[in-house]
């Protein structure tokens, strides 16, 4: 109801970016609040009984309403999208200045954000262990990583496939060494599993 946290904050820091998650979420009621911000760009704090000067804050709502949009949609598109949604009122609807389409992630953007996220875990886990090996990556190991995604989800599962299929078995190739050192680690598959291998 306009009181809080998000009106101290934004009082102490009038410039400042606002992110509202998942906005068809959101209570009814906040739909009036959000609208006062982008109309008036005020906010009552009932707390003080003052308005707070949200004029210069930068304000993102996501949602997931649409998940299967048209390639090359036009604002127009976007907007009748949403509004047939029924979700939110049509104008909360007008007052958002662009609509920013997501797409799901190809198949390429998928190996590319597991490689950089397999290989940002596996950095982490050698300095950990202050140990520098030459790391290799096959694609295949990559690409297996990548096709355990559920579309759907987007990248949200590449850490928690990672620490699922890769973790075990790096973990077992490492006791394995016996505290020797390492010079090389490998990560690749083996009949559709991941293997790991460490000199």
């Amino acid at each position: 109801g306009g009181e809080g946290m998000l009106t101290r904050e934004v009082a102490a820091h009038r410039q400042t970016v606002l992110l509202f998650d998942e906005l068809e979420k959101a209570a009814r009621g906040m739909t009036d609040l959000f609208l006062r911000m982008l109309d008036e760009g005020k906010v009552r704090d009932r707390r003080t009984d003052r308005d707070v000067d949200f004029s210069r804050c930068i304000i993102f709502f996501t949602s997931n309403l649409i998940t299967d949009l048209p390639v090359g949609a036009d604002q127009n598109v976007l907007r009748n999208l949403v509004q047939k949604t029924g979700a939110l009122r049509p104008e909360l609807i007008a007052r958002m200045g662009t609509i920013v389409p997501f797409h799901r992630f190809s198949d390429s953007d998928m190996c590319k954000i597991t490689e950089m996220q397999l290989t940002k875990y596996l950095e982490q886990v050698c300095r950990s262990r202050h140990v520098s090996p030459r790391v290799t990556l096959s694609r295949g190991a990559i690409e297996c990583l990548a096709l355990k995604q559920d579309a759907k989800f987007g990248a949200r599962n590449v850490t928690s496939s990672i620490e699922q299929h890769v973790e075990p078995v790096l973990r077992k190739a490492l006791l394995a060494q016996n505290g020797r050192d390492i010079r090389s680690l490998a990560i690749d598959t083996q009949d559709e599993r991941i293997v790991v291998a460490i000199e």
